[in-house]
């Protein structure tokens, strides 16, 4: 990773239609002079991103267009997870135990004078049922930080599990006999709320920063390529009912060696905007089949980092077979997210069948994975042992090919299949 400044003038990049933008002041920040920050600075931002859920470029031009109007040369020295955070929302769930009881048969006798068995219960505690009683939304990093008696000063990039572990902590110690406190962090999607509103970054700027997210152009500046003159090349299935699990396959295998990112989604029907991720690649495939994402339905327990990979294993069911129950569709995790360590990764990949008796896996994976014109990384598919580069579904073979890879913990999506 380089860590020299670059200062080339970001107007040299613009496509232009992106120029003719700024031309017609659509953004009222003027960025034709200065490159914000070194490519290791660009790097940490998208490791953050990762780490929280939240999308990297959006984060890293919010400090831009603030870092500009402040006069500020750079965004060099700043720390990403201050802004990442003001994208997420601290959920906090406030349980009251309330008290289960049952009559319990302590006696019995036969009363003579009733000319009858007389039957004497006892009305006693059995157990506790927790009844939701609030609940709370913490937005914003000084609302998360100060949950966790936590300063800006005292946070650094490698923090992102630091603070989901100090939040579990807070609300152990607020719990009781009598109550339970449950928190989960989440990603805010209400990007021009957190943009205006906590960042206030204005109208104008705000337009900007969604179209330049859009574009996909600071991946494109950090030279994170973007297969554009692939987009009408590579042919979705087109789903006009109920998505069968063969659907499903067609759709994981019609964009084969697109181009990974860290941090990279695509949460659209259609063509992707740009590099994917992991877990970005994932629900772009839900998506096209069912309209929604894996992760939609994802929410990671107090106590789990918080990212992509996670938020979509606990949005999955366990598979109780294991391996020998999966199905076509279902999800392949290389960790269990209770193992992640700071500073880690997770990965999933979609299970496709067998290919010569091996579990085939479809997958979008970073450089170990990705050669000359895929640097980063792509989508194929891996076996659990040697290369592969046979696509069994379209039955065709693809250049070049994809390492192995085993995946340990196996999740089924909450979809139901046409078929099943």
């Amino acid at each position: 990773m380089k860590s020299l400044k670059i200062f080339i003038p970001l107007i040299l990049f613009f496509s232009p239609l992106l120029l003719m933008m700024l031309m017609l002041g659509a953004g009222e920040a003027d960025f034709s002079s200065k490159v914000f920050a070194s490519e290791g600075q660009a790097y940490e931002y998208q490791y953050v991103s990762q780490e929280l859920g939240v999308p990297w470029d959006i984060v890293m031009l919010a400090d831009a267009v603030n870092a500009w109007w402040n006069d500020e040369s750079d965004i060099e020295e700043l720390n990403p997870i201050l802004t990442a955070l003001e994208f997420c929302i601290l959920q906090e769930d406030i349980y009251e135990a309330v008290p289960i009881y049952e009559d319990i048969l302590v006696d019995e006798y036969f009363d003579d004078e009733l000319d009858e068995m007389v039957y004497v219960y006892e009305t006693v505690q059995v157990g506790i049922e927790w009844v939701l009683r609030e609940t709370w939304l913490h937005k914003g990093t000084d609302k998360i930080l100060s949950y966790i008696n936590r300063s800006r000063d005292s946070i650094n990039t490698r923090d992102a599990t630091n603070i989901v572990v100090a939040i579990m902590d807070i609300a152990e110690q607020k719990s009781c006999d009598e109550w339970k406190y449950d928190t989960t962090l989440f990603t805010n999607l209400d990007y021009k709320y957190v943009l205006g509103e906590l960042l206030g970054i204005s109208d104008d700027d705000i337009e900007f920063i969604i179209e330049m997210h859009n574009a996909q152009y600071l991946a494109e500046l950090y030279g994170y390529e973007h297969p554009w003159d692939e987009i009408g090349d590579i042919d979705i299935p087109v789903i006009t009912g109920n998505a069968t699990r063969a659907d499903l396959a067609r759709t994981a295998v019609s964009i084969i060696n697109w181009p990974y990112q860290l941090g990279g989604k695509s949460p659209r029907v259609g063509a992707p905007a740009g590099p994917l991720d992991c877990s970005g690649y994932v629900d772009w495939v839900y998506i096209q089949c069912f309209g929604i994402g894996v992760s939609a339905g994802g929410r990671v327990p107090a106590g789990i980092a918080v990212s992509g990979t996670a938020i979509q294993f606990y949005a999955s069911e366990m598979i109780e077979e294991g391996a020998a129950g999966l199905r076509v569709g279902d999800l392949g995790f290389t960790k269990h997210p209770r193992n992640v360590k700071a500073g880690e990764y997770n990965h999933v990949g979609i299970y496709l069948g067998t290919i010569g008796g091996q579990q085939a896996w479809i997958h979008c994976a970073g450089r170990a994975f990705g050669f000359e014109e895929r640097p980063s990384g792509r989508v194929g598919i891996s076996l659990p042992s040697g290369t592969n580069n046979y696509d069994h579904i379209s039955g065709v073979f693809y250049e070049p090919p994809m390492g192995s890879i085993t995946f340990n913990y196996f999740r089924r999506p909450r979809f139901i299949f046409a078929g099943d």
